[in-house]
C-alpha cells in the first residue's frame, strides 16, 4: 500500500441506541418466560407469595439483560462498521502525516549561476530578473595556471559550506556531473583538500543525475544511524548548448543539526516520487500538513498535463500562490534544474519567504518536496471513540446467560449433571463468543473494503 494513500472522509454518524420501548419490551419478555417456566414447576399444594414474585422479578432481571445485551451485540455490528470506516481514514490521515513528517536538515548550500542570487530576483525583492533568453547561461569561471576550471568551481562552490563540513569528518560526498571527465574526482579531490576536508575517500559517482529519491532513500537510510551525514554535488555543465543554464549546486545535509549553531538549517520534508495522478497526490500532499502551507511553488520540467491539474489542485487548497517556472527565466529544462530549484528554494526559506514547495518532472515522472524553516508539531492520534465491538457484547451477554440458566436451573428444576453442567456452559460461551467474533470481523471487513 502507498504511504501517500488517503482515504476519502468518511461521513459521520449517530451512535444507535435501545430505545426505552425495547428495554421494556425486552424485560417483559423475559418476565413472562420466567412467569411461566415458574407456575409449571411451582408446587401444587403451595399458596403463590413473595417467593414466588420474587423469584420471577429477579430472574428476569437476570434473563432480560441477556436478551438485551444479545439484541446489542447484532445492533452494534452496524454501528461498529460506521465507525470504523472513520476510524480507519483517520488512522490512514495520520500514518501520512507521520510519514511525510520525516525529514533532515540542509545545514548548508551553495549555487554557482551566471546569475547572483537567482532567489531574490526571482522573488522580486531585488533587481529585475531577466527572461531567457537574454538570460545568461555561462559560467564565467576559467582556468590558470595554479587550477583547473572543474577544480576552481568546485573550490568556490564548497568555500560557504567548509565551516561546517570541517566539524563532521564522517561525511560521505555523492558527485553527478554532466559528461563527467575522467579527472572529474580528482578535482573534486583537489578541491577538498584545498580547503582541508578530509573526505576525498569517500566520493561516490552517479552516472545520472539523481531525483528526488535519492533524499527519500537518505531519510530511510538516515532513521536508524546516530549521525547522518551526506554532501550532495551536481554538476550541469553545458558545452554547446546555449538554450540551457550552468549550474552547480551542492548541499550539506545531516539527520540532526546542533540547536547551537548560529546559522539555522532548513529542514527537508518526506519527497513525493511516486508515479500517481497528480490531482491527487497534490491533495494528499498538502493533506501531510508536513508545515504551514507553501508560499511559493518553484517548478521546472512540467509538462502541460502535469503542470494545470497542479495548479489547480494549489489553487483548491490556496497554497503556493506564487508560481515561479524556472525555464522561463533559466532556459530550457536540463537535467540539474531540479537540484538549482531545490537550492533557490532553500535560499526563499532563509530570506524569511516562509515554506516553499518544489516540483520537477522528468519522463512524466512529477517529484515533490516542500522546504520550511521550522518543524511542525508532532502528530496527535485520532480519538479512539467510545464504539465497542460486537465481541465485547457478546462476552457479557454469555455471562448474563449462564448466571441465568444456572440461577434457573437451582430454582426450578432439578440438578444437572456435572458433566452437562459444563457442556453447556461451554456451548453458551463458545458459541456467544464465536458470534460476537464473526460479526466483529463481517463489519472490519466490509469497513476496509468500502472505505478502499
Amino acid at each position: 500500500m502507498s504511504n501517500w494513500k488517503l482515504y476519502s472522509e468518511q461521513p459521520k454518524i449517530e451512535k444507535s441506541e435501545v430505545s426505552k420501548l425495547q428495554i421494556f419490551l425486552g424485560y417483559l419478555l423475559a418476565l413472562l418466560l420466567v412467569t411461566l417456566m415458574r407456575l409449571s414447576t411451582w408446587p401444587e399444594n403451595k399458596h403463590v407469595d413473595y417467593v414466588f414474585f420474587s423469584q420471577c422479578i429477579f430472574l428476569s432481571i437476570l434473563a432480560g439483560s441477556a436478551i438485551m445485551f444479545y439484541y446489542i451485540m447484532f445492533a452494534s455490528t452496524t454501528d461498529y462498521y460506521r465507525e470504523s470506516r472513520i476510524k480507519i481514514a483517520e488512522w490512514q490521515l495520520y500514518n501520512v502525516k507521520n510519514y511525510s513528517g520525516n525529514h533532515l536538515a540542509i545545514a548548508g548550500w551553495s549555487s554557482l549561476t551566471p546569475i547572483n542570487n537567482i532567489a531574490l530576483q526571482m522573488l522580486k525583492l531585488e533587481g529585475e530578473f531577466p527572461l531567457a533568453p537574454k538570460t545568461p547561461v555561462r559560467l564565467n569561471i576559467e582556468p590558470d595556471f595554479d587550477a583547473t576550471r572543474l577544480q576552481k568551481i568546485f573550490i568556490r562552490l564548497l568555500e560557504p559550506l567548509k565551516a561546517s563540513l570541517s566539524k563532521y569528518s564522517d561525511t560521505s560526498i555523492v558527485l553527478w556531473m554532466r559528461e563527467a571527465a575522467e579527472t572529474a574526482q580528482d578535482d573534486l579531490r583537489d578541491a577538498l583538500n584545498h580547503h582541508g576536508l578530509p573526505f576525498s575517500d569517500k566520493i561516490t559517482v552517479l552516472q545520472e543525475c539523481p531525483g528526488y529519491d535519492l533524499l527519500s532513500d537518505m531519510i530511510g537510510e538516515s532513521t536508524p544511524q546516530w549521525r547522518y551525514n551526506r554532501l550532495i554535488i551536481t554538476v550541469d555543465l553545458h558545452k554547446d548548448d546555449e538554450k540551457c543554464m550552468d549550474n552547480v549546486n551542492a548541499f550539506f545535509i545531516c539527520k540532526e543539526y546542533p540547536v547551537n549553531e548560529k546559522i539555522r538549517p532548513v529542514y527537508l520534508f518526506q519527497p513525493m516520487t511516486e508515479d500517481v495522478d497528480l490531482t491527487e497526490s497534490v491533495t494528499t500532499f498538502l493533506c501531510a500538513e508536513q508545515t504551514a502551507p507553501p508560499k511559493t511553488l518553484w517548478y521546472t520540467g512540467l509538462s502541460k498535463a502535469e503542470k494545470y491539474p497542479l495548479f489547480s489542485a494549489l489553487g483548491e487548497h490556496r497554497a503556493a500562490q506564487n508560481r515561479l517556472d524556472l525555464e522561463v527565466s533559466l532556459g530550457a529544462r536540463s537535467a540539474g534544474y531540479r537540484w538549482l530549484a531545490l537550492a533557490i528554494a532553500s535560499d526563499a526559506v532563509r530570506y524569511a519567504q516562509g515554506p516553499q514547495l518544489v516540483a520537477v518532472s522528468e519522463k512524466h515522472k512529477p517529484e515533490f518536496t516542500v522546504l520550511a524553516q521550522k518543524l511542525p508539531d508532532p502528530v496527535s492520534e485520532p480519538d479512539l471513540g467510545d464504539y465497542l465491538p460486537p465481541v465485547f457484547y457478546s462476552l457479557i451477554a454469555a455471562l448474563l446467560a449462564l448466571v441465568s440458566a444456572a440461577a434457573i436451573w437451582s430454582m426450578f428444576v432439578t440438578p444437572l449433571e456435572w458433566g452437562w453442567s459444563i457442556f453447556i456452559c461451554l456451548l453458551t460461551l463458545v458459541g456467544s463468543i464465536t458470534t460476537g467474533v464473526y460479526l466483529t470481523q463481517q463489519a472490519s471487513d466490509k469497513a476496509w473494503a468500502d472505505v478502499r
